[in-house]
């Protein structure tokens, strides 16, 4: 059985994602012209892992709630660029490959295939995430009403 990460793993190994989050946040926006999406999309994806490294450091602190919030936020974030690949007007060029044991077929793939790959991977992650986003609500009522009833906090 592994034991369980320490307070101080936590805060190191949540900080590193925050920091790497906000380097590529400062580098988009120092150098915007290498993005081949929009800003905001490069700054979305730049900031799932900023919050997921939140989520680590806020839960070695002991805040279970503000957590799960930056938690639910990084999965939205994550549905961000499949999403956007789906409903942007522009074409869509992208590549795919099969690998079969050691064999690779590879090649560009046309628009109608872009969609429908990245654009259901972002579905289902957004789907993901609205249900993440119920759950962190019914933990929020939960605790209310625990606190209402003066009885231990459930996790």
């Amino acid at each position: 059985m592994s034991k369980p990460i320490s307070k101080r793993d936590q805060l190191v190994f949540g900080g590193l994602f925050v920091a790497t989050g906000i380097g590529i946040m400062l580098m988009i926006t120092l150098s915007p012209e290498g993005l081949n999406v929009p800003y905001w999309v490069g700054m979305v994806a730049a900031a799932t892992f900023a919050f997921a490294g939140a989520s680590v450091m806020v839960q070695g602190l002991g805040w279970d709630g503000v957590g799960r919030l930056f938690g639910v936020l990084t999965v939205l974030c994550l549905a961000t660029p499949g999403l956007w690949i789906l409903l942007d007007p522009g074409d869509k060029q992208c590549n795919g490959s099969i690998d079969i044991g050691g064999f690779s077929l590879g090649s560009g793939v046309g628009d109608f295939m872009c969609r429908a790959v990245f654009g259901l991977g972002g579905i289902v992650t957004l789907a993901v995430g609205v249900l993440a986003l119920v759950m962190f609500i019914r933990y929020l009522r939960r605790r209310r009403a625990d606190a209402g009833t003066g009885s231990a906090p459930r996790q």
